[in-house]
Parts: structure tokens; C-alpha cells; sequence
């Protein structure tokens, strides 16, 4: 992935009793600095979605983490993690 081009982030969220959830991708550096946050609301459970965004991050690898809300406030029991690299 290249700076200012777009980034997509590929993304999973599991086994919710809610017809929908809101999504929070968290992007982090390597000291574990929250760089970027994207809130996608409305989202349906057990599907897969691709999170796109303009990248200005300078080169470098980040660490990004998945966390979902369902519509009662509960919170998704286990956190997704991955890298994205910045050429």
C-alpha cells in the first residue's frame, strides 16, 4: 500500500445477537499511538466488509485492530488484529 493512495482494510465480525453493529478499526503505530480511528455504523453481523480510506501515513508498519458495539452496547468479545505496511 502506498501513501495517499487508497487503503482497504479487510474485516470480519462474529456471532452477534443484533441485527447490527457498529464497527471501530483502530490504527496504531509501533509505540501503540492511535494514528487514525474509522466508525463504521450499521453494520451487519457475520459478513465480511473491506474499511476503505485515503492513507497518509508516512512508510511504515501499523498495527490495526477490529472492535464491534451491537445496537444493546455490548462489545464483541474478541479483538481482530493485523498489520498494514506503507510503502
Amino acid at each position: 500500500m502506498r501513501c495517499g493512495k487508497i487503503a482497504k482494510l479487510c474485516y470480519r465480525v462474529s456471532a452477534s445477537r443484533s441485527a447490527r453493529v457498529t464497527v471501530r478499526i483502530h490504527i496504531r503505530d509501533k509505540r501503540g499511538k492511535v494514528l487514525r480511528v474509522l466508525t463504521l455504523r450499521n453494520k451487519r453481523p457475520n459478513r465480511t466488509y473491506t474499511a476503505r480510506f485515503r492513507c497518509t501515513l508516512p512508510r511504515g508498519t501499523y498495527r490495526f485492530s477490529v472492535s464491534a458495539v451491537d445496537s444493546a452496547g455490548r462489545r464483541q468479545q474478541r479483538q481482530a488484529f493485523n498489520r498494514l505496511i506503507v510503502r
